[in-house]
């Protein structure tokens, strides 16, 4: 590094009376230089252009009317497919949850046939939801 300032300092002198080895560092410390200047001019490029598109999304939002932070929570579970019926219809799933822990999901099953039709849900969807919700029934 000596090398380096002394050849800043010194002029031509020191360039003729330095190790190839220290020229060879001196080279290789120029081109981080300039490769550093390069990254950070990139960087500031990022940045304005990340500047203008957060601008650009905000008067989007400005003028839907709508952050999407404050969005409801449905929103959030766009999935391919189609929803159970227990988180389609609110009765059914009231009565569905009601009776877990109490009895058995064939019990429920047979309690749901009684009340809104043979074949709306089977075991298997009780025992799926209950599974999938089991921390909301503790």
């Amino acid at each position: 590094m000596s090398v380096v300032r002394e050849t800043v300092e010194g002029g031509s002198n020191a360039l003729r009376d330095a190790a190839p080895a220290d020229l060879a560092a001196a080279a290789r410390l120029a081109v981080l230089v300039r490769q550093a200047a390069l990254v950070a001019a990139q960087a500031a490029e990022l940045h304005e252009a990340a500047k203008a598109e957060l601008t650009a999304l905000r008067a989007r939002v400005a003028a839907g009317g709508a952050d999407p932070d404050d969005l409801p929570d449905t929103c959030h579970e766009h999935r391919p497919g189609r929803r159970a019926i227990l988180a389609v219809n609110p009765e059914l799933r009231a009565f569905v949850e009601a009776r877990f822990g109490r009895i058995t999901f064939t019990a429920i099953e047979k309690a749901v046939a009684d009340r809104f039709g043979p074949g709306v849900v089977s075991k298997s969807t009780i025992a799926d939801w209950h599974k999938k919700n089991r921390s909301r029934f503790k």
